[in-house]
């Protein structure tokens, strides 16, 4: 027909591999670029045995049909990649203001397994349209879909009859709180933690969402403490079960922490534990609490690693 976005390509395949009988099957346009470039994309690190691990180039599945109008390169081919995630049975990848995921099922496949029509399972690339600058950085699963940061816009990913596909996956914005961008938001079980700096100190806020189509609920929970949390901050974590949330840096020997009590009617407070040097990773794993501690400056530093029971 006179549309080019109708075209597909097939080769013939030779039942005996050679000549004579045989079928045609769907291949590649001519001189279109077999997809992806491994070294250039995310990498993986494999867990090969106790104590062993190997981080390797991941193999990416090639194009294999249609041509760059029927089956075009995903849209953070030749940009930066923020952010992978997995959702739905799909994986996720953050690049600009762009959400692309794979194929449903085969999460190394960001390519159409045929040119000739547009099926569920196929690769989801969406963009937020918005008339800020809204580069994503975060990304947090919820019930209703996917929340998604950037530095002044926040936006919800949905699909609304809940089955999230190519054709019913939608993009709206939900606020428009200014957050950093170098500290990812935190989910604390009923709602969603995110920082924001001045000059001198950190604002924490407490975001609830109630659903694609309501603005949520969004709290600053520092401001009781105003100044109270140096903009020295790089980290923050969350521990749903122990209802808290701890603020760290690198720089800095203390964390900063801010722990809901449900049953005492739902109480809050700030406090801080300060420890023999730098904190350089706070992970808590159920109760158990591992803090990599950097003693000293200089050659004369040394690291620590600490365990504690909460």
């Amino acid at each position: 027909t006179a549309s080019d976005n109708d075209d597909y390509y097939a080769k013939f395949v030779a039942d005996d591999g050679v000549k004579g009988e045989g079928f045609w099957e769907e291949t590649l346009g001519y001189n279109m670029s077999p997809g992806l470039n491994g070294a250039l994309m995310t990498h993986q690190l494999v867990n090969d045995d106790i104590d062993e691990f190997t981080f390797k180039e991941i193999t990416w599945t090639p194009r294999l049909v249609g041509d760059d109008k029927t089956n075009p390169q995903p849209s953070f081919v030749g940009k930066t990649i923020q952010q992978t995630f997995f959702y739905n049975n799909r994986l996720g990848i953050l690049s600009e203001d762009n959400v692309i995921m794979s194929q449903a099922g085969d999460f190394y496949n960001f390519y159409h397994v045929t040119a000739q029509t547009l099926s569920a399972s196929d690769p989801i690339d969406l963009n937020c349209s918005s008339t800020r600058p809204a580069k994503l950085h975060g990304i947090i699963q919820i019930a209703s879909g996917l929340l998604l940061f950037s530095e002044n816009q926040q936006f919800i990913m949905y699909a609304g009859d809940g089955t999230l596909t190519p054709q019913t996956a939608i993009i709206r914005g939900l606020s428009n709180y200014e957050m950093d961008t170098k500290i990812d938001p935190v989910d604390v079980g009923t709602s969603i933690n995110f920082v924001s700096k001045t000059a001198v100190y950190t604002r924490v806020f407490d975001m609830m969402p109630r659903g694609e189509s309501e603005t949520p609920t969004v709290i600053n929970l520092g401001k009781v403490v105003d100044e109270y949390i140096p903009e020295t901050i790089d980290s923050l974590i969350a521990s749903p079960q122990n209802s808290f949330i701890a603020l760290y840096g690198s720089t800095l020997n203390t964390v900063y922490f801010h722990r809901t009590f449900p049953e005492a009617e739902n109480s809050k407070a700030w406090y801080s534990w300060k420890f023999p040097g730098n904190v350089l990773d706070f992970v808590v794993d159920s109760d158990a609490l591992y803090t990599v501690l950097k003693v000293g400056t200089g050659s004369s530093a040394r690291y620590s690693l600490l365990t504690s029971n909460l």
